[in-house]
């Protein structure tokens, strides 16, 4: 028993050492930073720019 508590107390600490070490972006952050890294990863700027300013208008959509 005392084996069981001391593995999952040590398994949560470690959890929260490694979050504290990793820099977490919220889903609902929208810095410009952000949207540049969006942009390069999924080659935006190769695309037709009015299709892509439509579905950008889809996304505010629906986060709203």
């Amino acid at each position: 028993m005392e084996d069981k508590l001391y593995s999952f107390i040590m398994r949560g600490e470690l959890t929260k050492v490694s979050l504290t070490k990793t820099p977490i972006i919220s889903r609902h952050s929208s810095s410009e930073a952000l949207v540049q890294e969006y942009v390069e990863r999924l080659s935006l700027d190769l695309l037709d720019s009015e299709q892509v300013n439509a579905a950008k208008l889809m996304v505010l959509y629906i986060r709203l």
